[in-house]
C-alpha cells in the first residue's frame, strides 16, 4: 500500500487515486497478467488500469499523468505507450497520438491495436500510403477486421486505385453488411 501511495503522489489528481488504484488492480478492460509478474509489472498494470479508468471517466489530464508514470515504470511494455496515444487523441493532440503509437508499436511491433490506430491517424495526415501499408499489415495478422477492410478501401479510393478499393471494399461489407452504408456513392453498385 506504501509503495502504491508513493506511486501516485505525483499525479495532479492524487486525491482519490488510490482507492481507484487499489479498486482497479486485475480490473479493466485489457487482458489480465500472469500471476508471476514481478511487483514492478504488477505496479505497471495498477497504473495503465488506474489511468484507463480515469480516461472513461474524461479525467484526462489525471489519465496522462498515471499513462506516463507506467511508461517510466516499464519502457518494454506496448500497453502504457498505447493508452496515452488514445488520450492524446481524445485532446486532439493528433502528432502526439501518432507518436505513442509509434512508441508501442516499436517495443511490440504485431500490437494490433496501436498499428490500427496508427493507420487511422496517418491516414487523417494525409499519409495514404504508409497508412494503406499499415491496414494490410493489421490484416495480415487478423483478416476477420471488417473495418481495417474498409478503411484501406477507402483509402484506396481516395488515391484513384478503384479496382483495389473495390476489393477491400467487397471483403469489408461481406465480413459486416452494415458497412454497406459507408461505401462511397460512387462504387455502392460494384461492391455489393
Amino acid at each position: 500500500m506504501a509503495r502504491l501511495v508513493r506511486l501516485v503522489r505525483g499525479c495532479r489528481a492524487a486525491a482519490g487515486l488510490i482507492t481507484v488504484a487499489m479498486m482497479l488492480s486485475g480490473c479493466g478492460g485489457h487482458p489480465p497478467q500472469p500471476a508471476a509478474r514481478t511487483t514492478s509489472a504488477a505496479s505497471y498494470r495498477v497504473l495503465v488500469d488506474a489511468g484507463l479508468h480515469l480516461y472513461r471517466t474524461h479525467d484526462l489530464n489525471a489519465a496522462e499523468q498515471l499513462l506516463i508514470q507506467a511508461i517510466r515504470r516499464d519502457r518494454r511494455l506496448p500497453l502504457a505507450y498505447y493508452d496515452l496515444g488514445v488520450v492524446y487523441e481524445s485532446e486532439g493532440l493528433i502528432q502526439a497520438a501518432l507518436a505513442e503509437f509509434m512508441h508501442a508499436t516499436s517495443v511490440a511491433p504485431a500490437y494490433l491495436p496501436a498499428l490500427y490506430d496508427q493507420a487511422v491517424v496517418e491516414g487523417v495526415l494525409h499519409h495514404t500510403r504508409y497508412a494503406i501499408a499499415l491496414y494490410r499489415q493489421v490484416i495480415a495478422t487478423r483478416p476477420d477486421s471488417p473495418t481495417a477492410y474498409l478503411n484501406l478501401g477507402l483509402l484506396e479510393f481516395a488515391s484513384r486505385d478503384t479496382a483495389q478499393a473495390v476489393h477491400d471494399l467487397r471483403h469489408a461489407v461481406h465480413l459486416d453488411p452494415a458497412l454497406a452504408s459507408r461505401v462511397p456513392t460512387p462504387l455502392r453498385a460494384r461492391v455489393r
